[in-house]
């Protein structure tokens, strides 16, 4: 299996606050559950449900994106 190793300046991220999930966190989980023979699903949904519902504590949520 062949890794892609992508260098980015520091000037290239950006981080954002973020109340909740999008689409962007399923394109990502889109692009990398295929390499993983054994990982839980991490979608959206999860995320929110873990992260975002109230009753399962506070979290500050950070989104870091390239480009």
């Amino acid at each position: 299996m062949y890794t892609k190793i992508i260098k980015y300046s520091i000037n290239d991220f950006e981080v954002n606050n973020i109340n909740k999930f999008d689409y962007k966190v399923d394109e990502l989980w889109a692009s990398v559950n295929d390499y993983f023979k054994y990982i839980v699903v991490r979608d959206k949904n999860f995320l929110n449900w873990r992260y975002c519902d109230p009753r399962g504590g506070i979290y500050y949520i950070k989104q870091l994106e390239i480009g």
